[in-house]
């Protein structure tokens, strides 16, 4: 049973929520959020895993719907899967999938979330000293292709779906101050890595997957 299984069939589920969502009463979106999740469980290869992820995913889905519900009272616009492609240096695009983008669309204020399944907590060091830059880099192209945005939270939702704490909204920054100082931050690191990444003589060293080579 491998744990990234359930991680794409939680994105997915989520994803399309977010997509069909309609104004409803909780009881129809929980209907809807099974019918989503029974949907990808269908298309799991893991048919053994089924059982477990089911009450997992109904664990999730009763956490999720009542924080998603809460959020939009002031953010209406919640995009999922937001793609945003941004040519940084020569030609050389990179490209990011924003897993929820919500949006106050009267003061043109935001938040960047991530969604991770795994218990493993983000380390807010980390993603400053870029060792985990995943949703800085966001958050750069963010701004570079919709400069009126004015991020004011980057967080995660961890979504293990356990019984007793089936998720939880963690914060990594909320200030946006501080928020614009990293993003320019990271355009800095980002920048001189392609610089030095794209030049002729730069030596890549291969590292090898231990799993499939010694």
């Amino acid at each position: 049973i491998k744990s990234a299984d359930f991680g794409n069939i939680v994105h997915k589920t989520l994803e399309n929520y977010t997509k069909q969502y309609q104004h409803q009463a909780e009881i129809d979106l929980l209907a809807k959020f099974k019918q989503l999740s029974e949907n990808e469980l269908n298309k799991a290869k893991q048919k053994l895993a089924i059982n477990i992820w089911q009450q997992r995913l109904k664990n999730i889905a009763d956490w999720f719907i009542k924080n998603d519900q809460k959020l939009r009272l002031e953010f209406k616009q919640i995009n999922a899967e937001t793609k945003i492609s941004v040519n940084m240096l020569d030609d050389f695009h990179i490209t990011a999938k924003i897993d929820r983008l919500a949006i106050n669309q009267q003061t043109e204020q935001a938040i960047l979330t991530d969604y991770k399944t795994s218990a493993t907590a983000i380390s807010k060091e980390k993603v400053i000293k870029a060792i985990n830059p995943q949703l800085l880099i966001e958050a750069l192209l963010l701004k570079q292709e919709f400069p009126q945005i004015s991020l004011q939270q980057i967080d995660y939702w961890q979504l293990t779906g356990t019984a007793n704490l089936p998720g939880q909204i963690k914060i990594l920054f909320n200030d946006n101050e501080k928020i614009e100082q990293l993003i320019a931050q990271t355009a800095i690191g980002l920048q001189d890595f392609l610089e030095t990444y794209l030049q002729d003589n730069t030596i890549l060293h291969a590292i090898p997957d231990t799993r499939i080579a010694s």
